[in-house]
């Protein structure tokens, strides 16, 4: 998928179908395809392809807090937000901080975790310290308030008792 997307501006009736695989790759349960649709949808970012209902996508998927691949999925809306600022609407901030919000409450490490899932919820955590970086840079530079939501968030992250290298990525 992510060759397809190189040459999308070469075949450009190829883009809709380009288009459709990629946003049922986002829904899949296999994270090889979400990690090939999401590099996919960066690529078409990088040609300044139109891709908002692929970002929409993107934010509803961590809205819901997917279990397939949510670090990967971060990153993709990370990139795009550092480097595509004007594709985001005030209701997808909204969505987002509402996912991240509820994110975070569920990747509370349990005495009872498995090392694989406390593994898994700390490279997702991780990457959520990321975004949430990334989302206050997005404030700032275009003059928006930071949500009460996000500082309950980036509080939570910075907490003494959280480990230090997600702590470290906010400070």
């Amino acid at each position: 998928m992510e060759a397809k997307a190189s040459f999308v501006k070469i075949f450009p009736k190829k883009r809709d179908n380009l288009i459709a695989d990629i946003r049922n790759n986002f829904f899949s349960k296999d994270k090889t395809k979400i990690v090939d649709a999401v590099k996919a949808f960066i690529i078409l970012l990088k040609q300044k392809d139109y891709i908002g209902d692929l970002l929409e996508c993107i934010v509803q998927q961590i809205k819901m807090r997917t279990e397939v691949s949510i670090e990967t999925f971060m990153r993709g809306l990370m990139f795009a937000m550092m480097h595509y600022q004007k594709l985001f609407s005030d209701n997808m901030l909204a969505d987002v901080e509402i996912g991240l919000s509820y994110l975070l409450k569920e990747l509370d490490i349990k005495r009872d975790d498995s090392s694989d899932i406390v593994h898994t919820k700390l490279i997702n955590k991780k990457s959520m310290a990321e975004l949430v970086v990334e989302m206050k840079k997005f404030y700032s530079k275009n003059k928006k308030s930071i949500s009460q939501e996000m500082i309950e968030i980036e509080k939570s992250l910075t907490d003494e008792n959280e480990f230090a290298e997600i702590r470290n990525i906010l400070i």
